[in-house]
């Protein structure tokens, strides 16, 4: 039970409550402005029947079935496009009754939408299932010229164009023949999956260690990877600005790439071109309706990728059901540190290690106050061959990288430790003799101190990955005779690898 001891306070407070519930409920009621021709005695159709400008619309309603719809006491908003507006309707509609139908459709949607709730444009998703683009003045591109009629199962505005369902990004681009290399290389990315939003999972098979499910709660799927990885150009659920290449501009780019995805000689000769052309097609996805004046002024895709497209090489803009799609016969970008990246390897993501002891993987805090972990193992007293190290494995590109390390230690000696980085295409581990590395496949980074706690990272070297793919990199302890006799470690809060021409 609660017991109010002070009934005044007890009064007051409930007079406050009802007072911001009344606030509530007339600013919910003023979000309906500028309603006009209330009448919450009839419902759409007939509101739809009493106006002469919308008699074509009417018709359509009633020849697809959709005036039944109007007549429900669920909630809608119809945006009606006028009698003129109708006029130059493609005949390829009118004429065939299913694509009326989704005509119609395009122009409904379920719940009430008033102008005052696009203040900025929103989404709204259409009863033909496509997503349309609704703001205070406009349904798409046509314009509202009448809006908020306000009846008692929903509301109608009335436009001054037809708006015909848009094709999707994907459809867009299939129906496209300046496309078609593009669409055959999203086309080659089709698989067969399975599907496990119901799966039960059993356990891991020891043999092949990959998972096993109860029958009967997974099923085979076909699935793209382009559509997972990237986006999917089908989806209606959001919208996004599409950089499309035309064939010549896809395989201009895929030509400037392949220096960065060389492989030995024993790969397929397709190998190259194939991840070539996905690293030009991967990055084209911008969140949000972009205009060509931000694409001119650089734009981040989702994959973090900044790209520029300049105006002169927009070959044709499409508005589209998911957004805008702009074919381009040309890109602009910054190549290295953004199309080809920077690569950070972190202390404590070891692959694989080789230690007197078990590492120490610690939280700390720099100079100002940032958090990093740091992986380390101390009292390093001899070097044994192969020598102690933490191995990593990265996916490099082809190209030169500049190599910087920070390693901020604090081993119970505090003084400065000894190691060095190895580059390896294969699992061989470090050996202490420096000779051995041309014959092993090593690449190694000379030997650098670290002194106690130096949170600037060290430029230690240049590297050169030879060829594109996984390579194994070791923080390897000293050698024999490189440092003094005094116990030594290996510490790294982190590797970075620069691309560099």
């Amino acid at each position: 039970m609660i017991i109010f001891k002070n009934r005044r306070t007890f009064l007051t407070g409930l007079f406050s409550v009802v007072i911001s519930l009344s606030a509530c409920k007339k600013a919910a009621w003023d979000d309906h402005n500028n309603v006009i021709n209330q009448d919450l005695t009839r419902n759409l159709l007939d509101a739809i029947n009493a106006d002469p400008s919308l008699s074509t619309f009417n018709q359509y309603l009633r020849s697809t079935g959709y005036s039944d719809t109007l007549a429900l006491s669920k909630s809608f908003t119809v945006w009606a496009p006028d009698n003129k507006a109708l006029e130059s309707l493609d005949k390829s509609i009118v004429d065939n009754p299913a694509e009326l139908k989704k005509f119609v459709a395009y122009h409904i949607a379920y719940q009430a939408y008033f102008t005052s709730d696009a203040a900025s444009s929103v989404s709204v998703k259409t009863l033909e299932g496509k997503a349309i683009s609704f703001s205070e003045a406009a349904f798409e591109e046509a314009k509202i010229t009448s809006a908020n009629r306000y009846v008692k199962n929903g509301v109608l505005h009335v436009i001054d164009q037809a708006s015909a369902p848009k094709l999707s990004a994907w459809a867009f681009i299939q129906q496209n023949p300046k496309l078609e290399q593009l669409e055959g290389y999203i086309n080659s990315l089709y698989y067969k999956g399975l599907d496990l939003s119901n799966a039960v999972f059993l356990y891991f098979d020891p043999t092949t260690f990959q998972a096993v499910y109860q029958e009967g709660t997974t099923r085979e799927v076909t699935l793209n990877k382009y559509f997972e990885r990237v986006a999917n150009l089908s989806s209606e659920d959001s919208l996004a600005t599409y950089i499309v290449l035309t064939n010549e501009a896809l395989a201009e780019e895929r030509d400037k790439l392949k220096p960065y995805f060389q492989v030995p000689a024993t790969f397929p000769a397709t190998y190259t071109d194939s991840m070539a052309t996905w690293s030009a097609v991967k990055d084209l996805v911008i969140p949000g309706v972009r205009t060509e004046a931000e694409l001119a002024n650089t734009v981040t895709a989702y994959s973090g990728v900044r790209i520029k497209v300049n105006a002169a090489d927009i070959v044709e803009k499409k508005m589209l059901s998911n957004g805008v799609a702009y074919v381009v016969k040309k890109l602009d970008y910054q190549m290295l540190d953004n199309k080809i990246p920077a690569i950070t390897i972190q202390g404590e993501l070891v692959d694989s290690l080789r230690t007197p002891s078990t590492p120490v993987r610690k939280i700390k805090k720099d100079a100002a106050n940032t958090v990093f972990t740091d992986y380390s193992v101390e009292s390093i007293t001899s070097s044994p061959n192969p020598l102690y190290f933490f191995r990593y494995r990265p996916v490099l590109n082809s190209v030169k990288y500049k190599v910087f390390v920070r390693s901020i230690h604090d081993l119970k000696d505090k003084a400065p430790i000894s190691m060095r980085l190895d580059f390896s295409l294969t699992r061989n581990s470090p050996t202490t003799d420096l000779s051995k590395h041309t014959t092993t496949g090593y690449f190694s980074v000379p030997y650098f101190n670290t002194i106690p706690n130096p949170y600037a990272e060290k430029e230690v070297g240049i590297f050169d990955a030879t060829q594109y793919g996984s390579w194994y990199v070791y923080l390897a302890s000293a050698a024999t005779g490189v440092t003094s006799t005094t116990a030594t470690g290996l510490s790294l809060d982190y590797v970075k690898l620069v691309p560099i021409n």
